[in-house]
């Protein structure tokens, strides 16, 4: 049996093979991640997007008068933009019912109208269309 110097030591060939393949596994494994992790990020940006467009719709209609305010769909499914901007896959549909204390849609006016806005969008991870409802109550003023 011989006996190895000192500087004989060091990794065999095996053993820096073997080390290579566990790092390109792991390696492998977290670029597969990244893309997931893309469509999770995207989701989550979608959902923020559609709250601000249901918001922006609450605010335009908070400004016209309880009395001018129309009730029915004022807004079908339409979409948000036509043109090639991030809001081209988003689309919008705003409902105001007349409502009465028990939140009851009615026929006549009682003084209290319910707003609903509904954001419609593709979800990137699903690839399916989801949709974000809000709703809202105003009331007329004495």
């Amino acid at each position: 049996m011989k006996r190895k110097n000192k500087k004989e030591c060091g990794f065999s060939l095996i053993e820096v093979i073997v080390s290579l393949i566990i790092l390109a596994s792991v390696f492998i494994g977290l670029v597969q991640v990244f893309p997931y992790a893309l469509s999770i990020s995207n989701s989550a940006k979608n959902v923020t997007i559609a709250s601000y467009i249901a918001q922006a719709r609450f605010e335009e209609i908070n400004q016209i008068e309880y009395d001018n305010l129309a009730t029915g769909i004022l807004e079908p499914k339409t979409p948000i933009a036509s043109n090639e901007t991030y809001l081209k896959s988003f689309q919008r549909k705003t409902i105001i019912e007349f409502i009465d204390s028990g939140l009851n849609v009615l026929a006549v006016d009682i003084g209290m109208k319910r707003i609903g806005v509904t954001v419609y969008y593709i979800d990137p991870i699903s690839k399916n269309e989801q949709s974000l409802e809000f709703k809202s109550i105003i009331t007329q003023r004495n």
